[in-house]
């Protein structure tokens, strides 16, 4: 497994903060970690994920919130090119919220824009 490492862009008065990252991948390996966030710190986030494998383009975007125990997702706004190129869930460990990604190819770019709002 790989993680994206997402830097911060900009901020809004230290309440909400839109941070960007991209990962290659090298396998179809299941739950790769996209992302990771504090729970204690972001109850709500939102992604725009684009993925690109081979001339395919797959762009979702993913609403996640969690009560402190267990994440919930929404997946909205799907669009493809020919075919899916990856799945998505979430899970929680050792505090932090973590975005997973299944992807479908061996060699796809996974690039991720998140939005989220402090406790």
């Amino acid at each position: 497994n790989k993680n994206i490492t997402i830097s911060s862009t900009g901020g809004g008065g230290g309440d909400s903060y839109t941070s960007n990252g991209s990962l290659l991948t090298s396998s179809t390996t299941s739950n790769q970690v996209l992302d990771s966030f504090d729970s204690t710190q972001y109850r709500t986030v939102k992604y725009i994920v684009q993925l690109s494998s081979n001339n395919k383009y797959h762009s979702i975007e993913i609403m996640l919130i969690h009560d402190g125990t267990t994440p919930s997702l929404v997946q909205y706004a799907e669009i493809f090119t020919f075919e899916k190129l990856g799945v998505f869930t979430a899970n929680l460990t050792n505090n932090n919220i973590q975005l997973i990604c299944t992807p479908n190819n061996d060699s796809t770019k996974i690039q991720v824009q998140r939005q989220y709002i402090t406790i």
